[in-house]
């Protein structure tokens, strides 16, 4: 396999005043804690809320939040090749039913309704907190499935600090990395850029395609190389934090990104002959702002938020017809803009009970266009809503949790939502948590379900789900050794889902179905141990989920396979082991999947048939298993001041084949040398 490596090299010049600071208790920045859940405490009564720690992030530091999800949470992520569009599904829901936020700010895509993860970067965030199901509520509707929080903090240390990554690969990929944090005791400043791109021309055995040999006869898959699947992006982040008084902190947080992308052709015979070459290319431009004030009392907390998004993104489509020049398909451009408000105030009348009030104005305009179709549409919807929240804790070892939910947006009748949520522990020296809630969300069509032409469907009616679910969480903490794991299993019947499929004006148009069962159990364990001045860090996650349609015959229900939803996998998993002494370390991850479905039950029902079905027809009927295996190996290199990281990754390190998705084939193995240096 041929090894390519990009050389990257940025020089990043400036000049900022900087002066001494102080620590102040107040504002501190907790130390994130290893174990996988937050401390026991009333406002999460109930809940699933996992935090990734520093290790995680930092091991994942160069990556998209896609792979940083997939490899360190229970979220199954589809991803359509390397750099190419990347969702999330939450416990079995719809990639529009997990909602992403940043420093408080929703940046779900008024448009699409999801976020692609493949263009959010890792390094956009200092924590990554994992909201599972009614968790979600206390932000906004809509989370289904969840809510991924993205926050940056200061660090409000007396000294400068910065780093800088610089790495390449596989593929003639690259990546550069740098940011500088300063300022004094009253402001804080911090400054990220970056850089990620790749020619991403791997090769891969195409099976999708037969040929015959014109010697031999035989007939064989044909090797190719990942054509036209080049990608660059680059992003900088500028964000300062003000202190006025001992007791509130204003912040202000500025992204700004491009991304462009090539996006490949489908890899089967869909035209005869090289002439019909076909070529597609995505833009993404994102700009966003949030500014926040918070005040902290004695006994009461206000926030206020006013946040700016804008995401602009433009599509072409060429295709190369027999003795004509390239012929355009599709030209569109589609601007999206959303002004969002929200005030939060907090209040503690005593230690055994919190009280939350909320409320939020948000304006979002969206419009499309393809000049080539002469389609398109231009809307405006305006959201707001009022949240009210309790918290009571009777006593040390019993918490609830209530939560109240009213959204307005015209042309919908949004319904009361709700959530009631309990914890318990029952033994006084022992960590064992028993946890449930009950849950009712909604979640209102986005914009293109309802006004893409020719195939929106403006009758769509909100989806509605009631949730549930039961866990019990274990800790344990010595002083060399701590662990921290949990069971949670889930239940949700959702009305009115939204799904898009064949319709009858010969393209997929979006309909609901009458309602969706998803159901299922996560396991989640989180350890570290010092032994024999020896790290030793292990993470896993196992998920059963079960999403299927409850309007078909009930003996379709009860086959597992034939109904599950495509792409939803009954079984997922991931773990992390690393090993580290004296600087040396090294990192085996792995990454699991079950057999998928890819389009509808149908798939399944074939396959169970007795019906000869070859390997090339299986291949367009489902997703067969894959086990993934990333291998690093480094050495961290620490002085009083500093710290040079070296590093080697080999991604796919059994170089598998597999897809996740119909027409992509995934890169084999893959190698990364990367160098970071903190200060």
């Amino acid at each position: 396999m041929k090894k390519n490596i990009l050389l990257i090299w940025f020089i990043l010049t400036g000049t900022i005043l900087t002066a001494q600071g102080i620590q102040d208790s107040l504002f501190r920045i907790q130390q994130v804690r290893v174990t996988a859940t937050r401390e026991f405490k009333k406002e999460e009564a109930g809940m699933t809320t996992i935090m990734l720690d520093t290790f995680q992030l930092a091991n994942s530091f160069n990556l998209d939040l896609g792979t940083l999800l997939s490899e360190n949470s229970h979220l199954i992520i589809k991803d359509y090749g390397r750099g190419s569009l990347s969702t999330a599904s939450f416990r079995g829901t719809a990639p529009s039913h997990t909602q992403v936020t940043w420093n408080g700010m929703n940046i779900n895509s008024p448009m699409l309704g999801m976020v692609d993860l493949s263009i959010v970067p890792v390094w956009m965030a200092d924590q990554v907190s994992i909201l599972h199901g009614s968790a979600s509520l206390f932000s906004q509707s809509g989370g289904l499935g969840g809510l991924i929080q993205l926050e940056s903090s200061p660090s409000w240390e007396t000294k400068n600090s910065g780093r800088l990554f610089i790495g390449g690969g596989s593929f003639h990929s690259g990546d550069f990395y740098g940011q500088y944090n300063t300022g004094t005791s009253k402001l804080k400043t911090t400054v990220r850029i970056y850089f990620n791109g790749s020619e991403n021309d791997y090769p891969f055995v195409n099976k999708f395609k037969l040929e015959t040999d014109s010697i031999t006869g035989e007939v064989y898959y044909p090797e190719e190389r990942n054509q036209d699947a080049d990608y660059r992006k680059y992003g900088m982040s500028y964000e300062w934090n003000y202190r006025p008084s001992s007791k509130s902190v204003i912040s202000n947080s500025t992204w700004v990104q491009d991304a462009k992308r090539s996006l490949p052709s489908v890899l089967s015979n869909e035209f005869a002959g090289e002439s019909q070459f076909r070529k597609n290319q995505q833009s993404d431009v994102t700009l966003r702002n949030s500014l926040r004030y918070s005040y902290f009392g004695d006994k009461s907390t206000l926030r206020i938020l006013s946040g700016l998004d804008f995401q602009n993104m433009s599509y072409t489509a060429e295709q190369e017809v027999s003795g004509l020049d390239m012929q355009q398909l599709s030209r569109s451009y589609s601007r999206s803009s959303g002004m969002q408000n929200r005030i939060s105030y907090e209040t503690r009348p005593s230690e055994k009970v919190t009280i939350q009030f909320q409320g939020s104005a948000n304006i979002i305009k969206a419009s499309t266009i393809d000049s080539v179709t002469y389609t398109g549409y231009e809307k405006k919807r305006i959201e707001s809503s009022v949240h009210t929240a309790g918290y009571y804790s009777p006593f040390a070892p019993l918490q609830f949790s209530f939560q109240l939910r009213k959204d307005f947006v015209k042309t919908f009748d949004t319904p009361l939502i709700y959530s009631a949520g309990i914890s318990y522990k029952p033994f006084r020296h022992q960590s064992l948590y028993v946890k449930g809630n009950v849950a009712k969300n909604h979640h209102i069509p986005s914009l293109n379900d309802l006004y893409w032409q020719p195939y929106g469907n403006p009758d769509l009616l909100p989806e509605e789900g009631i949730t549930s679910e039961f866990g019990i969480d274990y800790k344990r903490e010595t002083s060399n050794i701590n662990i921290s794991t949990s069971i949670t299993a889930y239940y949700s019947n959702i009305n009115n889902w939204i799904i898009w499929l064949p319709g009858d004006l010969g393209g997929w148009e979006p309909f609901n179905i009458d309602a969706v069962r998803a159901k299922g159990l996560e396991v989640h364990v989180n350890t570290g141990a010092n032994l024999f001045n020896t790290w030793f860090r292990f993470f896993g996650n196992i998920s059963y989920t079960r999403t299927s349609r409850m309007d078909l015959p009930y003996a379709q229900n009860e086959n597992k396979l034939r109904n599950q939803l495509p792409f939803i996998p009954l079984f997922s998993g991931n773990f992390l082991f690393s090993v580290k002494n004296h600087g040396f370390y090294a990192t085996i991850q792995n990454n699991s999947m079950s057999m998928r479905n890819i389009l509808t039950s149908s798939s399944a029902d074939l396959l169970e048939s007795d019906v000869n079905i070859d390997e090339l027809q299986s291949h367009l009927l489902l997703m067969y298993p894959h086990y993934l295996n990333k291998l690093t190996l480094g050495k961290e290199i620490r002085t009083h001041a500093a710290t040079l990281d070296l590093r080697i990754t080999v991604d796919n390190l059994f170089n598998e084949t597999y897809r996740n998705i119909l027409n992509r084939f995934m890169p084999g193995r893959s190698y990364m040398l990367t160098i970071s240096y903190k200060w």
